[in-house]
């Protein structure tokens, strides 16, 4: 459901970094060996950029429309004319669609869940449960005329609800570590000739309570404990929640046989949520 996506169809164009692809981050693409965000993007013939620095909704565009709404989109990865000049890369210009003498309309929802999916490998090495995975994408598209043979109108909407488990593992002090007992050696750094703090009876090296900074042993007690047996690993499954809403309006109005004219507004409202892979306050983020 991403149109952006058949652009790597066409000659000198890959796709961007794993970085990138991981969070499903949309319009970048490396066209021609140039950088991924090196390129323009059009609809309807107006610049459809993201400049915000933050590219809100892991998108380089302002507004993507769904694909029902989509009357054409054409990409551009070399010897363009002076009109688009502002991209050293390649330029994506696509057009919404209007309406016509008769009204049509379509209707969907693509569904994916996790029922027929094999376990993650991650997971199954870690002994979890398999990741959820529950994604509805749904909408319609209708147009028709006003005025026969004048003017036509066209409105689309999309929306879309997404929850994915996300496998997670991170290294975890071990509980006798998060209690100051360690297997190797332990220095104390504020003492000239930085001795070695003492051992207990199982010939370990302990760090006396008392020699704790207050605040470090508070950070210390917001991590989790190993949960994947012998070994330091917290494996965790966070569940990254998508959502969005949008949808765009267009008339078109023909003046002349050779003079159209028309209006279209475009609206997306996005949210992602992506949790840390330790709980709370624990990933310090």
């Amino acid at each position: 459901r991403d149109y952006n996506q058949l652009a790597l169809l066409s000659p000198g164009v890959l796709p961007p970094t794993p970085r990138l692809a991981v969070v499903n981050f949309k319009g970048a693409m490396n066209i021609n060996g140039n950088r991924a965000f090196n390129n323009a993007f059009l609809l309807d013939g107006v610049d459809n950029l993201s400049y915000s620095s933050s590219y809100r909704g892991e998108n380089v565009q302002v507004v993507q429309p769904s694909v029902e709404a989509l009357q054409e989109f054409r990409i551009l990865t070399n010897a363009s004319s002076a009109e688009f000049g502002n991209a050293s890369g390649g330029v994506v210009n696509a057009a919404v669609r209007s309406g016509s003498n008769t009204i049509h309309g379509s209707v969907y929802e693509f569904f994916r869940n996790d029922v027929l999916d094999a376990n993650n490998f991650f997971s199954n090495a870690f002994g979890a449960e398999k990741p959820i995975r529950q994604r509805n994408q749904f909408g319609g598209a209708v147009g028709g005329p006003l005025v026969r043979n004048r003017t036509f109108w066209f409105g689309a909407y999309e929306g879309l609800r997404e929850r994915e488990g996300v496998p997670q593992s991170r290294a975890v002090p071990t509980v006798q570590e998060k209690a100051g007992v360690f297997n190797t050696p332990v220095v104390d750094p504020f003492v000239f000739g930085r001795p070695e703090f003492g051992r207990n009876a199982s010939g370990q090296w302990v760090i006396p309570s008392d020699r704790w900074d207050p605040v470090a042993a508070r950070i210390v007690a917001l991590i989790p404990d190993p949960n994947v047996p012998g070994t330091n690993i917290y494996a965790s499954t966070p569940v990254t929640r998508s959502g969005s809403d949008q949808f765009d309006v267009r008339v078109d109005h023909e003046i002349t046989k050779t003079t159209r004219l028309f209006g279209r507004y475009s609206f997306m409202d996005s949210s992602v949520f992506r949790p840390a892979p330790l709980p709370g306050l624990a990933e310090g983020s």
